[in-house]
């Protein structure tokens, strides 16, 4: 409860530091962009097994993977990227092939418990290169040495010479801002806000400049200030920072109803630059501090559409729920919002006049019931608009299993808020498998916007 107090505390404080805000031009976009859908993995670096969940699932864009910067870098100077071209290489053989975002981690252990730091980081030149904070336990470089920062930033040098003009790396990731360092921790560690502020800038910098036409992102939560607004002030920072140099934010969890402090900024930055959340371990069944109930699958691609912006979503493939959960509702819905290309602006204070209307990913009907299909109305209410809302068969069907329905929903000018329509569903008193109907939006009057372009599904269950 203190935990959850506090994120709450740390995000009040973040809107409070976030409105008003104008931020300075934007850096000239990367040529590689192809939002979406993207799985994560961070397990078997030894072999390609991994990829083959969504060898045959088009609305997967590609593979995002986690390569310990000790793999990278063995010793000193001396750079293996043997299993990022062997990983390229099999997601570029397939039929459709598929793209690759190199995710560089330099926190956490393998599973013998070492560092994924270089040994030869652990030495008095480094300040001994590795810090485990009592908090959290996380083990991590000393991203605020700066000997630590320039030996990462040769590691990018040497990544971006080979993979920056390859058209199928598609981005590169920076593990999370989060150390869990606490206060009273700070002199044991060598660390202080100022260093680590100026240190993360410093990575993020050298990153892009190795990676001119590569999307790169940073992932961006937590910060261990001198006080809550202090690491809220940093984060705030580090984002601005990101936009500035041409990067894009992410962070390593889609927590639903969450108040982590960077969330309420994502919406700040939509449509100025790449926006990836990242659904890992935890998310999957996370209890909503707000409604009290596990987050479902449909719901966090829901938060992360609605709250988080999402141009990118990458999905940890953690079993069953990958295989059974994640990868039906990507393969009915599409790509998630917010896909266009983000365009360079003076400012994110200035919010477009086109509305935008959407839909939720899932809904939920029983038999011999009408299923209740809400339509949200977002962003400017000045112009009045309609849209055509209209059913389709997913495994049930038309006249047996409900009735089909098609129709238009209007918002006058000034009229906020969302709309409803209905789908019958028929009682059968068969037993058989929970079915699905597609939901689509097409038809925007008036320059309105859909999002996501994927549509919905209505599932059906039995009484």
């Amino acid at each position: 409860m203190k935990n959850i107090i506090s994120r709450i505390a740390s995000f009040a404080i973040g809107v409070a530091l976030i409105v008003g805000m104008v931020f300075p031009a934007q850096a000239a976009f990367p040529v590689k962009y192809h939002p979406g859908h993207y799985m994560l993995t961070y397990f078997g670096w030894l072999d390609t097994n991994a990829f083959k969940a969504i060898i045959n699932e088009p609305n997967f864009i590609g593979v995002q993977k986690r390569y310990p910067w000790k793999l990278l870098e063995p010793t000193r100077g001396n750079y293996d990227f043997s299993m990022i071209v062997r990983d390229l290489n099999y997601l570029k053989s397939l039929p459709t092939p598929k793209r690759l975002i190199i995710e560089i981690t330099d926190n956490g252990v393998d599973g013998n418990g070492v560092s994924h730091v270089p040994t030869y980081l652990t030495t008095a030149e480094f300040e001994y290169g590795i810090y485990k904070s009592a908090f959290r336990g996380l083990t991590a470089a000393k991203r605020w040495n700066t000997n630590v920062q320039t030996r990462q930033i040769a590691l990018f040098t040497a990544l971006g010479a080979r993979f920056d003009k390859e058209p199928y790396i598609e981005g590169v990731v920076l593990d999370e801002t989060a150390t869990g360092i606490r206060l009273e921790e700070w002199t044991q560690a060598t660390y202080t806000a100022e260093k680590q502020y100026a240190g993360l800038k410093r990575i993020m910098s050298g990153l892009k400049a190795a990676f001119p036409n590569t999307m790169c992102i940073q992932y961006i939560n937590f910060f261990s200030g001198l006080t809550s607004a202090d690491g809220v002030a940093k984060i705030t920072g580090l984002m601005q920072h990101a936009f500035q140099i041409g990067m894009g934010i992410g962070g390593p969890d889609v927590h639903v109803g969450g108040s982590e402090p960077t969330y309420p900024l994502y919406g700040q930055y939509a449509g100025s630059m790449p926006l990836a959340p990242a659904v890992q371990w935890e998310d999957y069944g996370w209890l909503n501090p707000i409604t009290g109930t596990r987050a479902t699958v449909p719901q966090i691609l829901d938060f992360a559409n609605r709250t988080l912006y999402a141009n990118y979503i990458s999905w940890l493939q953690k079993e069953p729920e990958f295989t059974n959960e994640v990868i039906p509702l990507v393969r009915l819905t599409g790509a998630p919002s917010n896909s266009a290309l983000p365009t360079t602006t003076s400012t994110t204070t200035t919010t477009s006049t086109a509305p935008t209307v959407s839909l939720s990913p899932a809904y939920y009907g029983t038999e011999g019931t009408a299923a209740t299909v809400t339509v949200y109305r977002a962003t400017s209410t000045s112009t009045a608009f309609s849209v055509t809302y209209a059913t389709a068969n997913g495994t049930a069907k038309a006249g047996s299993d409900y009735t089909a329905v098609k129709g238009t929903l209007s918002w006058a000018a000034g009229e906020s808020g969302s709309k409803k329509f209905a789908v019958p569903i028929w009682k059968d008193g068969r037993s058989e498998p929970k079915e699905t109907i597609k939901l689509t939006l097409s038809n925007p009057s008036n320059g309105a916007i859909i999002t996501p372009t994927g549509g919905a599904v209505l599932y059906i269950s039995g009484n």
